[in-house]
């Protein structure tokens, strides 16, 4: 009877004290204390020896602090927490004065889930009419303000004149060149990338035959018509900035047969891709101009120091020994990008 009794108390002793230390564990953290904590740190340096800390369970503690059961699914997407990641995908295809393109809302779509996934806050808009336009360009322009890394993504109409680039809103019509005021200028967006600490990126899915294009040239005259090209005017990347046509600067480009169109459909097959941004955006290229049968070649300008990796680096024997790679390798290490 007496062992009974001591075996009962010993149980009871137990479930105590394990329902004691259930409730003096900390919580599960969420993303945001993950991404304080990350941004806490100095260096590249620190920041491996955090993520590294976290991977195994180990990182706990009040306010900042994390626990986690599991493990950070790639480094990419560690520092993507870590990092203040900003974009606007935009695709007009409900023209209301001219011929509607089928697949500019199917491109916004699947971009901007692309990009999500990527750990990018993602404005991701279709069909807007001019002050949709307008709206959304101004609250990108405020989120670039703090943003490590910015990304504009248009699919749609655009014209060039004058050398200057523009994006065409859905209720967009052209009477004369008065009419432009009522368009996004590409120049201003450039602008807007510009307050991104670390990169940008510009992405125009705009070089298709442009109707707007002829109504202008049709309002203004033979001779001021030569102010009108074909596709878009060439831009040079301003530093730090990776720029993007879907074909070459004063070509047109396809709209495609299929759910995407041929610049958006080889986007979203490397965009998520563990490597450099760079060798990204020249694969990408590359599988434009093969799927098109060498018809349409991207216009790529990059003018960025440093290597830059949207979903971490991809893992080999070296770097499982060193520990997690920072985003940024080359000049910018030091400074734990």
């Amino acid at each position: 009877m007496k062992k009974a009794a001591f075996a009962l108390m010993l149980a009871l002793c137990l479930v105590a004290l394990a329902f004691a230390q259930r409730a003096w564990s900390p919580a599960p953290a969420s993303d945001e204390q993950l991404a304080a904590t990350l941004r806490d740190t100095r260096t590249a340096a620190e920041r491996g020896d955090a993520i590294a800390l976290y991977n195994r369970g180990s990182m706990s503690g009040n306010g900042r602090g994390v626990v986690r059961d599991h493990k950070v699914a790639d480094q990419g997407v560690a520092n993507a927490i870590a990092e203040t990641r900003v974009a606007l995908v935009i695709g007009n295809g409900a023209y209301q004065n001219v011929p509607r393109l089928p697949n500019p809302p199917n491109d916004a779509n699947a971009v901007a889930a692309a990009l999500k996934r990527s750990g990018f806050d993602t404005i991701a808009v279709t069909d807007l009419d001019e002050r949709g336009m307008e709206d959304a360009a101004i609250r990108f322009a405020r989120a670039a303000r703090t943003a490590d890394v910015a990304l504009f993504y248009f699919s749609g109409h655009a014209l060039q004149f004058n050398g200057v680039n523009y994006l065409a809103p859905v209720d967009m019509k052209l009477a004369d060149e008065a009419d432009l005021r009522r368009m996004i200028r590409v120049d201003e967006i450039v602008a807007d990338l510009q307050q991104a600490k670390n990169l940008r990126i510009l992405v125009l899915d705009s070089c298709r035959d442009n109707p707007f294009a002829e109504q202008l040239r049709q309002s203004i005259g033979t001779t001021r018509a030569l102010s009108i090209r074909r596709g878009l005017a060439k831009m040079d990347a301003p530093q730090g900035m990776i720029m993007v046509y879907a074909t070459q600067a004063g070509q047109t480009a396809e709209d495609g047969t299929g759910h995407y169109s041929p610049y958006t459909a080889a986007f979203l097959k490397h965009i998520e891709e563990q490597e450099e941004i760079g060798t990204i955006f020249r694969e990408i290229s590359e599988n434009v101009y093969e799927t098109t049968k060498h018809t349409q070649l991207p216009e790529l300008s990059l003018s960025i120091i440093g290597r830059f990796y949207l979903r971490g680096k991809r893992s080999t024997d070296a770097d499982v020994s060193t520990g997690p790679a920072p985003v940024f390798a080359g000049p910018y290490a030091e400074l734990g990008l």
